[in-house]
């Protein structure tokens, strides 16, 4: 429930992303997408809902930050595979719910829905 190390986390990966763009394989693009999605899952499911346009690019900025960390990685994912945002994560829906789905069911009903409203906006 700490959105400090999660942001921190998300950075992180979002640093790979930038550093390895040209180099980054499916199967790595898919481990990435695997850190992100269940961050941003956690920020949606405790209440940042809204991606901010602006404010504290701290780690300390709770919820909100570490919802926008996890949006800017995968937007920064899907651009190393030339797809639009949208198009990136509509490929991987299914996935999505056969790989994340059960953990977050395991978590309530709220999570599995966090899940299903990240992957569709």
């Amino acid at each position: 429930r700490d959105p400090v190390m999660s942001s921190h986390l998300a950075r992180c990966a979002l640093e790979v992303v930038r550093t390895c763009q040209a180099v980054l394989e499916d199967a790595e693009r898919e481990q990435i997408l695997r850190l992100l999605l269940p961050l941003q899952v956690k920020a949606w499911s405790y209440g940042a809902r809204q991606v901010p346009t602006e404010g504290d690019d701290a780690p300390e900025a709770g919820w909100p930050k570490l919802q926008a960390t996890c949006v800017e990685g995968i937007t920064a994912l899907a651009e190393t595979t030339s797809l639009p945002t949208g198009e990136f994560m509509g490929a991987r829906v299914a996935w999505m719910l056969a790989e994340i789905g059960p953990v977050c069911e395991k978590h309530g009903a709220k999570h599995l829905l966090a899940l299903l409203e990240v992957a569709v906006r």
